[in-house]
Order: structure tokens, then C-alpha cells, then sequence
């Protein structure tokens, strides 16, 4: 039944996370539902308002949360980013599928770098969404499944299992904050699913000791306790944000990363891969040349984590 216009002003369509902050999609406006201290150079965000036009500019540039939205992107929106590194490792046939949350059509299971990017090249923590037809009928148009087009429900557990009766090995992105679902997720295929954990700004301690026992990449975000237990992890990538590798699977989706930014320095990490499976730590950021003043990618053993003033704060 459709809905009045009363009701449709009244309905929430998506919940967002961005910058920290979480807004409701309702009637066409982002309405604050929790704030947040962080303030992040690298994001241009320091105050609410700049999360909210954010968000503003992916909805009227690239018509993310709404039935125009895009499923099919080839630009890199950041160096190493979860999308990024999927579209990587997709190409590169590292891994055969992917499990992703996207607006407008919850759980989407894909074989293709370019949908994976469309995806979530530009977007951020999603806890929830509601179904757009035209969204759903581009991915299934370019052979992505949605695991749930009447409801767009968001269930990376059920997406995994049902990429499993297809495909082999599988790449799934897991929320920070859903500790339960990563330890689910992993255990339905320790060997052939690889989880990638974003959006840990606020994890507490116990959340993030559970990233080093079942996540494969953990991202950094304004987390302290991500940043702490990268003590533990194999290797790093970036400084300001940084992205930790713990096992052998996110060593290998970083090295596929990284060979599509230099392949120089993924030679170098070719090479140094069978001393940072045996414990030596190294980190690969990018580093200003004091002859050119220009920045170049390069790797270099480390003690983890190797941080640096720039980025978010405060760390939460």
C-alpha cells in the first residue's frame, strides 16, 4: 500500500554513519540522531554540520540514497580503502565474491570489482536501509544478488552462507561495533571467508580484542583500542588512519592493494613477505622526499603501531 505524504515525511529510509556522527534519512533531509567529538583533517570534518553536508554532496553528486544511485565505479576514491581493496583482489582473482551493504538494497553479494566499488566506494557505515526497485534492478542487472530484495535487510551472516553455495573463497565487510556477527561470519569458513572490519570509531576493548582472533584487515578509524592492538598485527598500511593486516589473508588482499598504487614498493613487499609472516612488522605509508618535498609510497620495518599526529581526534 503506498504511503500519504504525511507518512512518506515521517519515513525512515537509511541510518548513516559518516565522520563518527549517525543520521537518520528521513524525507529527503539527514536528521542528527547521535553526535560525536571527533574532529578529522583527512575527512575535512569538525563539527556535525560538515558530516551532514557530507553527506548532502554524495546524495546530490552521485545520487547515493536514491533510486538513481550508481552500482558501477572504477575511480579509487582512497588509498586503502575496503572497497578499494576488494575491487583489487576481485580483479586479480584473489577472491571470487564479495559481500557488501548498500543503500537501497541491504546485502548484495558480487563477483565484480567495478559493482563492488559502485557499492561502497563512497559510502559510509550503513546499520540500515529500505528497498529502492530501481537500485535493486541495476545490480541484478550487472549479475549482483541481492539476498533480500523485499526488505533490503542487512545480514552479512545469511550473505556469507549464500555466497558460499557459489563461490570459493569469499570477502565480507563486518561493522566494528557487531563483534558477534564478525566471530559468526568467520566461523562458517575460517579458510575460505575473509573479513574486513571498518567502522571500529568506538569499539570498546573487549570488541577489539575479538578483531585480532577474527579479522583478516581491521581498520583504524578514531578507534584507541584498534590502534593498541596493532601491536599484534603483521602489517600496517597508512599512519594517519591505519588499516592492520593480522593474518596471512590480509597480508595478501594488502599486497594486491598495494601493487595496483607502485608496483616498486609491491616488489619490495613480494619479497618481504615471508619475514612479516614470521612476525617482522613493517608499514607502508606514504613519506615526503626531503629533496622533492613530494610524497612517494614506501615500506619499512617497524615496531606497530606506527602512527602520527594527523588524522582523527580525539581517538574514542
Amino acid at each position: 500500500m503506498p504511503f500519504s505524504e504525511t507518512e512518506r515525511e515521517l519515513y525512515i529510509e537509511d541510518v548513516v554513519q559518516t565522520g563518527g556522527r549517525t543520521f537518520a534519512h528521513i524525507g529527503g533531509d539527514f536528521v542528527l540522531i547521535e553526535d560525536s567529538p571527533i574532529k578529522c583533517d583527512y575527512l575535512k570534518m569538525y563539527c556535525w554540520e560538515d558530516a551532514w553536508v557530507n553527506l548532502y554532496k554524495r546524495k546530490n553528486a552521485f545520487h547515493y540514497f536514491t533510486e538513481e544511485r550508481p552500482v558501477i565505479d572504477r575511480a579509487k576514491c582512497v588509498t586503502f580503502g575496503a572497497s578499494e581493496m576488494i575491487m583489487d583482489a576481485l580483479n586479480e582473482k584473489i577472491i571470487e565474491a564479495t559481500v557488501l551493504v548498500c543503500d537501497g538494497s541491504g546485502t548484495v553479494i558480487t563477483d565484480r570489482g567495478e559493482v563492488a566499488q559502485g557499492i561502497g566506494g563512497r559510502m559510509s557505515g550503513l546499520p540500515f536501509t529500505t528497498p529502492r526497485r530501481k537500485v535493486i534492478r541495476k545490480l541484478e542487472r550487472e549479475h549482483a544478488t541481492v539476498v533480500y530484495p523485499k526488505r533490503a535487510k542487512i545480514d552479512v551472516v545469511g550473505g556469507c552462507r549464500e555466497a558460499l553455495k557459489r563461490y570459493g573463497r569469499v570477502a565480507v565487510t563486518v561493522a566494528g561495533q557487531d563483534r558477534d556477527i564478525l566471530k559468526r561470519v568467520k566461523e562458517i569458513n575460517r579458510a575460505k571467508v575473509i573479513t574486513l572490519v571498518v567502522h571500529t570509531t568506538g569499539v570498546t576493548e573487549e570488541d577489539a580484542e575479538y578483531f585480532t582472533k577474527y579479522g583478516d584487515l581491521v581498520w583504524g578509524c578514531a578507534s584507541r583500542h584498534v590502534r593498541l592492538i596493532g601491536s599484534q598485527a603483521l602489517l600496517q598500511l597508512g599512519v594517519a588512519i591505519p588499516v592492520f593486516a593480522f593474518t596471512a589473508a590480509g597480508v595478501k588482499l594488502a599486497t594486491s592493494r598495494v601493487k595496483n598504487i607502485s608496483t616498486h614498493v609491491g616488489r619490495h613487499l613480494e619479497a618481504a613477505k615471508s619475514k612479516i609472516l614470521k612476525g617482522q612488522q613493517h608499514v607502508i605509508f606514504f613519506k615526503k622526499s626531503p629533496k622533492t618535498g613530494r610524497r612517494h609510497l614506501t615500506l619499512e620495518k617497524a615496531i606497530l603501531p606506527a602512527l602520527t599526529e594527523t588524522g582523527p581526534r580525539p581517538l574514542i
